[in-house]
């Protein structure tokens, strides 16, 4: 399987961020606290509904610290998506 785009919006501290992969290898990095397992959840989410560590029940709303968690029915909260173009076996 190859990934050849990754759209990822509203997903925990990221706002919105477009990952264009082409199918080949891509590096992410940077300092501590600036999203690199933000990125890798958001894919693993996409994928099997669970986070890098495994857990099912993560926090995937973005809202700031400190702060109660956004009420999905009150239209105060972001939507997270997570959306991704893969190629398997020659189909996209």
């Amino acid at each position: 399987m190859q990934l050849l785009k990754q759209l990822i919006k509203n997903f925990r501290g990221i706002s919105e961020l477009e990952i264009n992969a082409n199918g080949d290898n891509v590096d992410i990095y940077g300092a501590n606290g600036t999203g690199k397992t933000t990125v890798e959840d958001a894919f693993l989410w996409l994928l099997f509904g669970k986070d890098s560590a495994d857990k099912k029940d993560f926090d995937l709303i973005p809202h700031a610290k400190n702060i109660i968690p956004p009420e999905p029915d009150t239209g105060r909260c972001l939507k997270p998506t997570v959306e991704a173009t893969l190629e398997y076996f020659g189909k996209t």
